[in-house]
């Protein structure tokens, strides 16, 4: 389907893919992990917090927007920010997630 796979070391537990050349053209990832491994059961937590929470899915949402326009030729920026969300809400929700 035109994705290219990438190997992170870092990504261990999970197979990195992407589409369209790197901060040339719009791009796509894809993350595949293990059912019911580490990052699924994180995925889900994060997932199911979105879905049970639309005050947290608002503030994501903005949060995705803003860090977009700001960061727009700075993916690794980006993904930190974004990320540094998504740890909080899996810390306040995650009862009893391994990190």
């Amino acid at each position: 389907i035109g994705y290219e796979y990438i190997p992170k070391p870092a990504l261990s537990d999970r197979r990195f893919f992407r589409r369209g050349a790197w901060l040339l053209e719009c791009m796509y990832h894809l993350h595949m992990v293990e059912l019911g491994g580490e990052s699924w059961n994180r995925y889900t937590v994060f997932r199911d917090a979105l879905r049970a929470d639309p005050e947290v899915a608002r503030s994501y949402h903005e949060l995705k927007r803003q860090l977009a326009a700001e960061y727009r030729f700075d993916r690794g920026t980006y993904t930190a920010e974004k990320n540094s969300f998504i740890e909080g809400v899996i810390a306040k929700v995650g009862n009893g997630l391994e990190s």
